[in-house]
């Protein structure tokens, strides 16, 4: 049955989004999504950048391979993935979301922790240490 879809989301921002796609069909799309679930860039089986002959042929290595998106500085961190099919099927299998983006309060914890752990061993009062003879 064509015309579905299917969507993995996340509240974590990643940098790095992989799949394996098995048989890659042109009628076959992967949207990648922001942490709000727009769409940031969609990508179909036949497209240049996937690199696959795009015919479902299950015999050709291309069309049966991992596929990867990294995210470069200027683009939003990627919330989701959406696997759209117009024909019968679009096989996938492990999919991996990879480098997190930490949020602002998070590096202010750390940031916090590393002083309050400096406050203290600068606040240690040095030791006495005596000998006897």
């Amino acid at each position: 049955m064509g015309g579905q879809s299917a969507t993995l989301k996340s509240s974590i921002g990643y940098n790095v989004v992989s799949f394996f796609w098995g048989s890659i069909d042109a009628y076959n799309s992967v949207d990648l999504l922001d942490l709000s679930g727009s769409t940031i860039a969609s990508f179909a089986g036949n497209n240049p950048l996937i690199g696959a002959p795009a015919n479902g042929n299950q015999d050709i290595a291309a069309n049966n391979r991992r596929v990867t998106f990294t995210r470069d500085g200027s683009t939003a961190a990627f919330g989701g993935i959406r696997f759209n099919s117009t024909g019968n099927s679009f096989e996938l299998d492990n999919v991996s979301f990879q480098g997190a983006v930490p949020e602002p309060s998070t590096w202010l914890m750390l940031l916090a922790g590393f002083g309050l752990v400096g406050g203290a061993l600068r606040r240690r009062k040095p030791q006495t240490q005596l000998s006897f003879s």
